[in-house]
């Protein structure tokens, strides 16, 4: 009788063709708007994704007239994973929020970057960035 796995054992995700996909967004001087979406990334066909970490930064580069939160955020389908709120008005004050993780997610699964400012007048800096791990399913 043989014992084992047919055709050889399976091998770990880090020897099925592994390369790190960034998603990332910065922008400077960027006026109030709407909940925008900045990137996208969909985990392809035949592959499979580790959610590495996740970054987001926001900062006040110009005065508004009428204060309003500003926000970075990134999503899991319709899910959140991580959002940055900022609400103040000071000239070069920041936000920032980022969280190490392991996730796994399968082919299909969308993530996104999104930011929106709800003031009235001013400027905001972001900065999003997504750090994942793709290899073969």
């Amino acid at each position: 009788m043989r014992v084992g796995f047919p055709g050889g054992p399976r091998l770990e995700w880090y020897d099925r063709n592994p390369s790190t996909q960034d998603q990332y967004f910065v922008a400077g001087a960027t006026a109030p708007h709407i909940s925008t979406q900045r990137w996208s990334y969909t985990v392809p066909a035949g592959k499979k994704v580790i959610l590495r970490g996740l970054i987001v930064h926001l900062r006040r580069s110009g005065a508004a007239t009428l204060l309003g939160v500003a926000a970075g955020y990134m999503r899991v389908g319709v899910n959140e994973l991580l959002r940055c709120f900022h609400y103040d008005n000071t000239l070069g004050s920041m936000e920032h929020d980022n969280i190490a993780l392991e996730q796994l997610y399968l082919a299909g699964v969308a993530l996104t970057g999104w930011t929106f400012d709800l003031s009235t007048g001013g400027t905001m800096e972001y900065l999003l960035n997504c750090v994942l791990t793709e290899f073969d399913a």
